[in-house]
């Protein structure tokens, strides 16, 4: 089965029309950012911690993740609509998936 920070990788690739690869790449193209900030946002809220979070989604630095919480909670608290959006899209994938049975 995919990990769950993978899973949440691959969504937010889809749902901000970026390619997988950029979310966890280097790159500080907008939209890749956001995406990024909006996986590790919602993996914390997952309970993973910050260097798990980080090397998994491209072997990031644990301040990187902190820097991403900052940044994405500001974007939250403005109600940054595009934002939003993402962040909303991660949490019903993870809550959709909690109500299947593994292997769907």
């Amino acid at each position: 089965m995919e990990h769950t920070i993978t899973r949440l990788v691959r969504e937010a690739a889809r749902l901000a029309d970026v390619p997988f690869e950029a979310v966890g790449s280097p790159c500080k193209k907008r939209a890749y950012v956001r995406a990024r900030w909006a996986v590790m946002l919602v993996a914390y809220r997952l309970k993973y911690t910050s260097p798990d979070i980080g090397q998994r989604i491209g072997g990031f630095d644990h301040s990187t993740v902190f820097n991403a919480l900052r940044r994405g909670n500001e974007l939250l608290d403005k109600g940054d609509k595009e934002f939003v959006g993402l962040v909303h899209g991660l949490m019903l994938m993870v809550s959709r998936k909690e109500g299947k049975p593994d292997g769907n």
